[in-house]
């Protein structure tokens, strides 16, 4: 199983989340009620899955009339609400060090290796 399959299916499985997708290179996911992107992040460090390359809110998941996701569509929605929250993890043990401690000292997370 893959990295983002582990943590599409712990995203879908939190309270806050109605439905979620993993694309080739986002995750989309469909808030319900008090939806925290904190607590997304936070649910992939403990699902040990590390966090998803970047991460799209949108309002649904649009679908043809056979239930798959239409992707196209999709990235149009995303595109036209800016829904799009980028995250660049770390490669690196290096990196990974700088922003344990950028975390620690700012009380941030996430921060990905090009926030500023």
């Amino acid at each position: 199983m893959n990295k983002d399959t582990t943590l599409l299916d712990t995203i879908r499985r939190h309270p806050t989340v109605r439905d979620a997708v993993a694309l080739a290179d986002l995750i989309a996911v469909v808030p319900q009620g008090r939806f925290s992107l904190a607590e997304i992040w936070s649910l992939a460090a403990r699902a040990d899955a590390g966090p998803p390359p970047a991460l799209a809110l949108v309002d649904r998941l649009p679908r043809h009339l056979d239930g798959a996701i239409d992707e196209e569509q999709l990235r149009r929605t995303i595109g036209e609400q800016g829904g799009v929250l980028f995250y660049c993890a770390p490669e690196d043990e290096l990196e990974r060090a700088l922003i344990d401690a950028l975390q620690v000292i700012f009380e941030v997370q996430p921060i990905g290796v090009l926030d500023d």
